[in-house]
């Protein structure tokens, strides 16, 4: 910016208040307009709180917005910034916000002066950047059965942070988190082995019926943020015990630290260092889990007996196979073909090696979805891996989700469910698990127990937007709108690039509020994360708005969209806004559809959301309705045999 300019200089960077845009050495970072003039009035009131209503009056004051206008405005400067530790911009609960860097404003003549001097911060160049960390991501949990009214939609890296939401839970006392080991090696770069220490340690603790163990996605959360204490990560994740620790292997020889502790007053239950051979690996981990669980007089009964339905590990392989579960999650470009090379390492040292083959079925099927591999190239090599996982392990219930993902894959509904069923069995009380029971009991129209499932799983997830993005949409087809509008909030402040999709969660919230104003508003600044689910809410909005018009047009455009989702699109429309007879017209085609698509041999997955869809409800009872309710029901014929856990 030169000097003939005005605008506002901190920690590097310039505002240019001519150019409305934001400068870092002379390289602009991409801002929207509203965004602009948020941090505008931040750095014009550098040091001082600013209140939510001051923002309305001046970056929307002609405009009607939701608070989460302003929501997404402070996470796409916190980006800009590199904010992610939230010290240069600052929240005060229920005040207001605070732009805690100082600020030197340049007039139109070049002379600086200083805006409400502040304490300097570190500049974000070195702040920006995530520390190199001895806590890493890791887990070989699958992908595969996450979103739950959609069954398949991956978590991807970085879509948690360490912000806590609210929790979904209050009682704590048997609510314990395993942080991932600090990696103690002389390099500092085994980060994996300790990761795969604390992921092992949560596996065996979850058995417990005693307890309940958050997942390896919030609990690995706080990887990088060393400035936190052991108090602030408990508050964090609603727990009441932590246990931490160390690894350091050097040769064949391995020393592991660990220790369980009270968060209320932050002492040591218990602690314990071991000198072991790395060959006596799972045995140390084993003696952990059950030295902690008997300090929380919590029992492990079957942790004994499924370490030994896995027989004896190499620890070779299982040195391949922590690393690729650690380029699996991480993520970074060319990690997946990696982590399929490692884990076909380890199981070319151990053929009945069922993790690691159960872990590839996981891998190729991400190289599906998210990297755009040929299905017909992909799934033989699924079903291969699937194959072998469940010959070395049957009773493994990793291995069971994995199979029963490659079976919706292929189509195949009576062995996803009868596999599912067979997990559910051996690990009740998993995340993943439990959001697939959650989608059970939505698919059984029973949307008060899919609710009780979607809660607990975020209870046990709660940084996990992905988690806690479906317990919002269950929170709107339960009719408890308000809470799903706060829950979809939380979700964009722990995932800016969510924000898109909760928008519309709010949107369909506000919209069977008869808000549609406001719904209407939300939409004008949401981009389509899905067009046809877009255009749906917003002729809602448009018609409930008076703008009858313009809602018809944009159901023609979806109209002339011969596809099955526009189909439901154009059902909901209708039934919302009373036209019935043509809901029922479009409803009886749409039936048709499901039965040809089954006579064929296909599943019609894209009827499940219509089954349960709160813009729906004006159609029950109907014979009509009955007649789609049969065609598209998908479980109920079922039979699996009986799924005992061991």
């Amino acid at each position: 910016m030169s000097g003939a300019h005005h605008g506002y200089r901190f920690a590097g960077f310039t505002l240019d208040l001519e150019r409305q845009a934001l400068f870092r050495d002379g390289e602009e970072i991409p801002l929207r307009p509203k965004a602009f003039e948020v941090l505008k009035l931040l750095a014009g009131r550098s040091g001082t709180l600013v209140t939510k209503d001051e923002f309305m009056d001046t970056v929307w004051a002609d405009t009607v917005v939701t608070d989460g206008s302003l929501t997404q405005c402070l996470a796409e400067i916190r980006r800009a910034l590199g904010d992610d530790r939230r010290e240069m911009i600052r929240t005060v609960p229920r005040r207001g916000v605070i732009f805690e860097l100082p600020v030197v404003e340049e007039k139109g003549d070049g002379l600086p002066a200083p805006v409400n001097p502040v304490a300097p911060l570190p500049d974000p160049s070195s702040a920006a950047g995530p520390a190199v960390s001895r806590r890493v991501f890791l887990l070989a949990v699958l992908t595969g059965l996450g979103l739950l009214l959609w069954w398949i939609l991956p978590e991807r890296p970085g879509d948690s942070a360490t912000k806590a939401p609210a929790p979904v839970m209050t009682s704590r006392d048997n609510r314990i988190a395993v942080l991932p080991f600090a990696d103690m090696s002389a390099s500092g770069e085994e980060s994996w082995f300790g990761d795969g220490m604390a992921e092992e340690i949560i596996n065996l603790l979850a058995v417990s019926s005693s307890l309940e163990v958050i997942s390896r996605t919030s609990s690995f959360a706080f990887k990088d943020r060393p400035d936190l204490t052991v108090r602030e990560i408990a508050e964090t994740l609603n727990v009441a015990h932590v246990v931490e620790g160390s690894v350091r292997w050097a040769d064949d020889r391995l020393r592991v630290t660990a220790q369980l502790i009270d968060t209320s007053d932050s002492t040591h239950l218990w602690s314990k260092t071991y000198d072991r051979q790395v060959a006596d690996l799972f045995a140390v981990q084993t003696e952990i889990a059950v030295a902690v669980a008997s300090a929380l007089a919590a029992a492990l009964e079957d942790t004994e007996i499924r370490l030994a339905g896995a027989g004896p590990i190499d620890p070779r392989a299982h040195e391949r196979y922590l690393q690729g579960r650690f380029l699996y999650h991480r993520r970074a470009p060319g990690d997946v073909p990696r982590a399929i090379q490692r884990f076909q390492e380890a199981t070319a040292i151990q053929p009945d090696y069922a993790a690691a083959w159960a872990s590839l079925v996981g891998a190729y099927r991400i190289m599906i979805i998210q990297e755009g591999r040929d299905r017909a190239e992909m799934l033989p090599l699924m079903r291969e891996a699937g194959k072998r996982a469940e010959a070395a392990d049957p009773d493994n219930a990793e291995v069971q989700l994995r199979l029963a993902a490659l079976a919706m894959e292929e189509g195949d509904v009576e062995s996803a469910r009868c596999r599912f069923q067979r997990a559910l069995a051996l690990e009740p009380g998993h995340p993943l698990i439990l959001e697939t029971q959650a989608g059970q009991a939505l698919a059984e129209l029973d949307i008060e127990q899919a609710l009780v499932y979607q809660r607990k799983a975020a209870a046990l997830d709660p940084l996990s937007p992905l988690v806690r993005g479906n317990f919002a949409q269950f929170l709107v087809l339960a009719g408890r709108y308000e809470e799903a509008r706060v829950r979809a909030l939380e979700v964009i402040d722990l995932s800016p690039g969510r924000a898109d999709s909760m928008n519309l969660v709010r949107v369909n919230a506000l919209l069977l509020q008869g808000r549609s104003d406001l719904a209407l508003a939300l939409l004008n600044e949401t981009e389509p994360d899905s067009q046809a689910e877009f255009a749906r809410s917003k002729a809602i909005a448009l018609h409930d708005t008076g703008h009858v018009e313009k809602a018809r047009a944009l159901v023609a455009d979806l109209s002339a969209e011969a596809s099955n989702e526009t189909l439901i699109q154009r059902i909901e429309y209708a039934a919302h806004t009373g036209d019935k007879d043509t809901a029922y017209r479009l409803l009886q085609s749409a039936t048709a559809r499901a039965r040809e698509a089954r006579q064929a041999g296909e599943t019609p997955w894209w009827a499940r959301r219509a089954r349960s869809s709160p813009f729906l409800r004006s159609l029950y009872g109907d014979p009509r309705w009955d007649d789609w309710m049969d065609a598209t029901d998908l479980w109920g014929s079922i039979e699996c045999p009986r799924a005992d856990p061991l």
